[in-house]
């Protein structure tokens, strides 16, 4: 199986299940299809599906254990169904969801508490704890930012849009997603040396949007260095222009001015 899929896990095959992870998959199905909302463009089945399917190759990298691995994959399931109903907090409902699914399944306690704090762990931020939360953590992480194609994010951009009303240039969405970028840890070896590479062209990505808008505020900017935080559209450029003509000639009259009052003194 470990053959047909490349090193960073890039492979359109569905993840290998046990009965159990196979019932979570269909039970995150049928929620997905019960309440589909057109604006969670990441945060969908899709994304439940990749997280699981980066759960098994990051597993079988590590040698882990049927259990563990079995474990991580219920979690990286059900972990992406509480963004149906709460984007910005969604733990609360993922953990619900998953109490939902296991009152079905005829599953071991053990078990299901170390699903539940798996869910938490990623959900809140925590750092993880143990090799379930590891391999789920690392699973999340390149299932968020290590898939869309293209620089940038565009997608993860326009989801927080229209769930959370933000909306920002690309410049500030760059510095932005720079910042969650240098946040991201890879807690697993195969992680670390198969998605890490990926990461820091992520971040080399970022980087080089944010440079390339300093060196075009320098350059609009000339030597005065206050208008840097106009944005660079048309028609700013010629405000730009303007306002700085105007701010040269009222300092060029208020030198005049200074002068004649000087002179005035000194008769």
């Amino acid at each position: 199986m470990s053959q047909k899929r490349n090193e960073t896990g890039n492979s359109d095959d569905q993840p290998i299940a046990g009965p159990v992870a196979e019932q979570a998959r269909a039970f995150v199905l049928r929620l997905f299809d019960q309440r589909q909302d057109a604006r969670l463009l990441v945060h969908n089945y899709a994304f439940a599906n990749e997280v699981a399917r980066r759960v098994q190759v990051i597993a079988e990298g590590e040698a882990a254990g049927p259990d563990v691995l079995e474990q991580a994959l219920l979690a990286a399931w059900l972990y992406p169904t509480g963004y149906l109903y709460d984007y910005r907090d969604p733990a609360h409902f993922s953990a619900e969801f998953a109490r939902q699914f296991f009152s079905q399944a005829d599953y071991p306690k053990q078990g299901q508490e170390q699903v539940l704090n798996s869910i938490h762990a990623i959900a809140e931020g925590r750092p993880p704890s143990g090799k379930v939360e590891c391999i789920l953590n690392d699973a999340v992480q390149a299932a968020a930012y290590l898939q869309e194609k293209g620089e940038g994010l565009p997608l993860l951009r326009l989801e927080r849009e229209f769930l959370l009303g933000q909306q920002h240039s690309k410049v500030e969405w760059a510095r932005i997603l720079l910042e969650e970028l240098l946040r991201v840890k890879l807690h697993t070896h195969h992680a670390q040396a198969h998605f890490q590479p990926a990461l820091a062209q992520a971040i080399h990505g970022c980087r080089r949007i944010l440079e390339k808008q300093k060196n075009r505020e320098e350059e609009d900017g000339g030597g005065d260095g206050r208008f840097l935080s106009l944005e660079s559209k048309v028609p700013v450029r010629g405000v730009q222009t303007f306002f700085r003509t105007n701010y040269r000639n009222h300092i060029n009259l208020s030198s005049i001015a200074d002068n004649k009052a000087n002179i005035m003194i000194s008769v």
